[in-house]
């Protein structure tokens, strides 16, 4: 075996590179060491003791061989720029260490997210986990996860999408509790225990799909305005992100405005798992929507951006590791193009999903060459701020950046086109897609020779001219917050009628009663007495259309009506709290945010 005294045998830039070959039965070692492209790199002969010193090499991932007659054993190596902060830290990572990786290994896997420059990780915690009955909280090896960042300057950015069994008649762990109290004292406590250490929390994750929730974006909704008090209970500063949207899904998407959760979150986010080339349309139909209905600005976030590459024996083919490596420079030039704030490359160690390799990292905590590719773009893309598209020719996708310091470009071509080099004042560094210094084009008419791998080219700011601004952008103004009477959350839950996720609708039966339980939780510290009024289109019949009552502070109110349809018919059901007439529940509170559910019992 061969061994080093770093995590992962990973080493900073200017460090002396230093292995051991274990278990040499006292024959002759030979070592051969090649880069990322399959050059040779020369190696000393270890000494008796199985020790040589590389030396210092080049920023960029290795693989050494140690053969020894008949055997053979192999060993990643990386030599990653050394990491600095940046304001903007737009370049971060999905590391799931408290679902992925072993908690006696939790150092050791923050220590690489911190050699690689990462900022920002997002984390994962189970509820059912931390609160086995409720009101007992078990944090377990949560607050080691969190710690081990939090000790290396990593923001954390953690995640929960279950909800526990007693929580819910049914036990169902994929589906929203009973009593929004639940979630909101559950978020109120978790930001408590986490603060200062957790920074951001998304609320569930892909309730989208029906694989994280068959509910639809009504039941999402409330769910998410009881998450959001919560944690911003718990913890006014912690941000909260929307939860995460894994496919374009505009009905579930607009659902969630339609019933009233614009000012309910702090950072968009989104999924993807496709091409960089589609990105930008996605983020388009979600900006769209964002601006029909009137969100305000807020971050943009790409929270799960990775590529499915078949495993074999659990590992990555040579093939597959180039193509990780590849990937991920193009996957975040575009990403940050399509609007993106804040880019999470998925996922950092080792994970299979139906045969499918997502990782950076081996089963082990060795990196792949995509290791390698994260902690470059971390490094050479800087800041990150987007500056456009460089006219080319051809397939050649050219993307230029503010680094900070000066600028970054990322070029590539699948077809194997050509990017003419401006002369620059300085000379040009230019490097391949997992930092390895690359011969810089000369002269005043050079150019550029490009393949499906990037390479990176630094210059001083004002090297490259006339590029074209195209990121893509939300139209509407900005908007001022508003939280309107948002302290009560209104719930309805049909008790008779199927949830269609394909249609993202109720199904109920023609001519049929279907009842309807309307729930009312009052999270703030005010009692409120009003009223709750319900509508329907009139060919539906709805018995009783308000419920009156007083809520008390952490109060919930559960009263029943029923609602027939007639065949044929398609529409929504509204209910909204407001105050009774000649009351008041003070200045902005003019009622309460709605609850908004899709009927349809039409072929």
């Amino acid at each position: 075996a061969i061994v080093t005294e770093r995590p992962g045998n990973v080493f900073l830039a200017g460090e002396t590179v230093r292995v051991v070959v274990r278990g040499a039965a006292g024959g002759r070692l030979v070592l051969r060491l090649t880069d990322f492209d399959g050059r040779a790199v020369p190696a000393p002969t270890p000494d008796a003791s199985g020790m040589a010193s590389l030396g210092r090499l080049a920023t960029g991932w290795y693989e050494l061989q140690a053969t020894e007659g008949g055997r053979s054993a192999t060993a990643p190596l990386v030599v990653v720029a050394r990491p600095r902060r940046t304001r903007t830290a737009r370049i971060a990572v999905d590391a799931a260490h408290s679902w992925l990786i072993p908690p006696e290994r939790f150092g050791e896997g923050a220590e690489l997210l911190r050699m690689a420059g990462i900022p920002w990780a997002r984390e994962r915690l189970s509820w059912p986990e931390v609160e086995p009955q409720r009101g007992v909280f078990r944090w377990g090896k949560y607050d080691a996860s969190a710690d081990a960042a939090s000790k290396r300057g990593i923001r954390v950015y953690q995640i929960f999408h279950a909800t526990p069994a007693w929580a819910r008649a049914d036990g169902l762990g994929n589906r929203y509790p009973d009593d929004l109290r639940d979630v909101y004292r559950f978020c109120k406590a978790a930001a408590e225990h986490f603060r200062g250490r957790v920074q951001a929390w998304e609320v569930w994750n892909e309730a989208d799909i029906p694989v994280f929730s068959p509910d639809g974006p009504d039941e999402h909704a409330a769910f998410m305005k009881a998450a959001y008090l919560g944690f911003k209970a718990g913890d006014p500063r912690v941000q909260v992100t929307q939860v995460s949207l894994a496919m374009a899904s505009p009905r579930f998407h607009e659902g969630l405005y339609r019933n009233g959760t614009q000012t309910c979150f702090d950072i968009f986010n989104w999924h993807i798992y496709d091409r960089p080339a589609a990105y930008a349309a996605r983020a388009r139909g979600h900006f769209e929507i964002m601006d029909r209905h009137a969100v305000p600005r807020v971050p943009i976030w790409l929270t799960e951006a990775g590529i499915a590459l078949k495993a074999v024996d659990s590992t990555l083919t040579p093939a597959d590791k180039r193509r990780q490596a590849e990937f991920i420079p193009k996957s975040i030039a575009l990403s940050l193009a399509a609007g993106t704030d804040r880019h999470f490359f998925f996922v950092f160690p080792h994970y299979l999903e139906n045969g499918i390799e997502f990782g950076l990292l081996d089963a082990d905590l060795k990196p792949y060459p995509g290791y390698a590719a994260l902690a470059t773009a971390v490094s050479l893309f800087g800041e990150a701020r987007y500056l456009g598209r460089l006219p080319a020719a051809g397939d050649v996708e050219a993307r230029l950046f503010d680094n900070g310091q000066g600028e970054t470009l990322v070029a590539w071509s699948e077809q194997g086109g050509t990017l003419a080099v401006p002369a620059a004042r300085e000379p040009l560094r230019v490097a391949n897609c997992v930092g390895m210094p690359v011969a810089a084009p000369t002269g005043e008419h050079s150019v550029l020779r490009l393949g499906p791998a990037p390479f990176y080219v630094r210059a001083p700011k004002g090297t490259f001219a006339g590029a074209v601004d195209d990121r893509v952008r939300r139209s509407a103004a900005p908007r001022p917050v508003r939280h309107a009477g948002r302290d009560l959350v209104v719930r309805v839950r049909p008790l008779d009628a199927p949830y269609d996720k394909k249609a993202e609708c109720y199904r109920p039966a023609p001519g049929r009663p279907v009842r309807l339980q309307v729930e009312v939780c009052n999270l703030g510290p005010v009692p409120l007495e009003g009223e709750v009024r319900l509508s329907a289109p009139q060919e539906c019949r709805l018995e009783p259309a308000a419920h009156t009552a007083t809520f008390g502070p952490m109060e919930r109110r559960v009263f029943e009506s029923v609602l027939v349809a007639p065949p044929g018919f398609t529409g929504e059901l509204r209910a909204q709290a407001f105050p009774l007439p000649g009351r008041s529940w003070g200045a902005g509170l003019p009622q309460s945010t709605p609850a908004v559910l899709d009927f349809s019992n039409a072929p």
